[in-house]
């Protein structure tokens, strides 16, 4: 893997940021909760890679077939690599890909709580400086 410079790599954790607040997370719940659309799409990715997760590059095919169906960004060969395991039955790419979407879907929630406080933050010191005038 090629050596990337600390600007690159802040580009990188950039797009990724914007790309995961562009995403809505009532569409990433409502898939997880959708027990039948969520195993077709997980079939969807298993057939994606000939039903074989030999590399990083396959889970990351395969993980991105869902994430495309839920309008996410394709999943990297980086963020794969951190949960690669060799030779994935069709069992445990579900159980992965559950935990995968289900962090990310914890996230979104994370973020959309503190967009919210700052949200609310800024509307009460717009109303501190109305006052004030």
């Amino acid at each position: 893997m090629e050596e990337r410079t600390p600007e690159e790599l802040e580009r990188e954790a950039i797009t990724e940021i914007d790309a995961m607040l562009k995403t809505d997370p009532g569409m990433l719940k409502s898939m997880l909760a959708d027990k039948g659309r969520w195993l077709c799409l997980c079939d969807m990715g298993w057939e994606a890679v000939k039903k074989e997760i030999k590399e990083c590059k396959d889970l990351a095919a395969a993980l991105s077939v869902i994430a495309l169906e839920t309008g996410m960004e394709p999943v990297t060969e980086e963020e794969a690599e951190d949960m690669f395991i060799p030779n994935l039955t069709i069992n445990e790419f579900y159980h992965l890909a559950q935990c995968y979407f289900s962090s990310l879907c914890s996230t979104l929630d994370y973020d959309d709580d503190w967009g919210g406080l700052l949200e609310k933050a800024e509307q009460e010191l717009q109303g501190a400086a109305s006052s004030a005038a």
